[in-house]
């Protein structure tokens, strides 16, 4: 109730003048689902030279029929570089030169988010919906070093088991991601954003989540600053260095790939370089895994938009936040507002437009900045955007693994490390860990 009594409180912010924008950009044209520019008529063209258009493409006119000058221009297709996926749960964009989704694009409401789908007998799988030569396998991923990253969680597809699947596949939503990473701070940002529906009194929550390739600095004189240290001042450097020190390396060219002919080198060019000593520039870089080249992000993103509802007719009130994490192992003691960045910094990075119909739609408001009388344990105040506690986050994973024990004395092991964990941190072992070591006892 507390929680629902925030949120409303927020929402009389919005005021008439919201609704009345909110209904006047609805009744706006649509806007186009691509970008092209084309001649406005087809008029005096030759009779049969105006041709339909691809079907995934609408022009910023609405046309659906190309000039006869742009129609010979796309005789033999479109080159295509990203493929869209509509899964059950999820949308997501396919890079087919990163071997991966450039975003994954969720919906969650309390309903949606229950289920009985187990991801015990689900394996992760190649998607045959994308074209052969761009799909990532398991053999990219086997010692390659890095996990298999949902980006739209398995969690968050319990709805059926094709659902549960869906999100196992490869080239639609999964990208390399560092094990403690994915396993720990990643996981408890997604148990957050399920919480914003399920305990946090939202209605909907929209989630957009993907890969981040960001950017380098690199100066005359040859110093690196790696990709996971950002200098750009909106985003918050990754403090796993001591005292917050920047790495500091080489740049290293590596050697051509065999399948890519490399002429012999030639004789030094008498040209003089017109760059600017000591004056840096920027340069993206990162690893790859397997023989797909299956692209290794520096970063990964999460942008949440929820709503809460005002009745029927009304627009809802809503909150955003983004966050910008690195593809490394993340201290726990970190707060999650510690990643958030502005919007445009986003965007800035990502390449693409972050939910910009809802702002231009509806006032949209800080979800870092709403209380929660409900947070327990704040290093921040608090906020919505507060994570779960690290050591309850890890007693329910241990919960969760002890009901997979296959004999008693692993259970008792299992058990024990639970015990000494919550005396170790001065906590109560959870209700829920002694019930699944009774009910496992009886089994085994």
């Amino acid at each position: 109730m507390l929680q629902k009594v925030a949120l409303v409180g927020a929402g009389t912010l919005l005021g008439g003048g919201a609704v009345a924008l909110y209904y006047r950009n609805q009744q706006q044209q649509p806007r186009p689902s691509a970008v092209l520019s084309i001649p406005q008529s087809t008029a005096g063209a030759p009779s049969g030279a105006a041709v339909p258009l691809p079907h995934t493409l609408v022009t910023p006119a609405g046309r659906t029929f190309l000039s006869p000058r742009h129609a010979e221009l796309l005789k033999y297709g479109l080159p295509n570089a990203t493929q869209l996926q509509l899964k059950q749960n999820y949308v997501s964009l396919i890079d087919f030169r990163l071997r991966e989704p450039l975003w994954v694009l969720e919906h969650l409401t309390k309903e949606n988010v229950r289920g009985d789908a187990d991801r015990a007998n689900v394996g992760f799988t190649q998607d045959n919906d994308v074209p052969k030569a761009y799909r990532a396998s398991n053999d990219d991923y086997a010692k390659s070093g890095y996990s298999r990253g949902h980006m739209a969680p398995a969690s968050n597809n319990k709805t059926s088991i094709d659902a549960m699947r869906e999100s196992f596949l490869l080239s639609s939503n999964i990208v390399p991601q560092d094990l403690d990473n994915n396993m720990f701070y990643w996981n408890r940002m997604e148990r957050w954003v399920r919480q914003l529906v399920t305990k946090k009194g939202f209605d909907a929550v929209h989630i957009m989540s993907g890969p981040l390739f960001l950017p380098s600095r690199l100066s005359a004189d040859g110093p690196v600053i790696d990709a996971a240290n950002s200098t750009d001042a909106a985003l918050v450097p990754h403090s796993a260095t001591p005292n917050g020190a920047s790495y500091q390396g080489t740049a290293i060219l590596a050697p051509p790939p065999a399948d890519v002919y490399t002429p012999p080198p030639s004789a030094p060019s008498s040209r003089q370089s017109t760059m600017i000593a000591g004056k840096p520039f920027g340069f993206v870089s990162y690893k790859t895994i397997g023989d797909s080249h299956v692209a290794v992000p520096t970063h990964l993103f999460k942008a949440v938009l929820a709503e809460k509802s005002n009745g029927d007719g009304k627009p809802p009130t809503t909150f955003f936040a983004a966050f910008i994490v690195p593809n490394t192992p993340v201290a726990d003691h970190l707060p999650l507002k510690a990643f958030q960045v502005p919007r445009e910094t986003l965007e800035k990075y990502a390449g693409f437009q972050v939910y910009d119909r809802a702002f231009q739609m509806l006032p949209v408001m800080d979800l870092c900045a709403v209380q929660d009388p409900a947070a327990k344990n704040s290093r921040e105040g608090a906020t919505m955007c507060q994570l779960e506690n690290a050591t309850e986050f890890k007693l329910f994973t241990m919960e969760r693994d002890l009901g997979k024990a296959r004999s008693r004395d692993q259970l008792d092991n299992m058990y024990s490390q639970i015990q000494a964990l919550a005396a170790k941190e001065g906590v109560a072992v959870p209700e829920a860990a002694k019930a699944t070591y009774e009910a496992k006892s009886r089994q085994l």
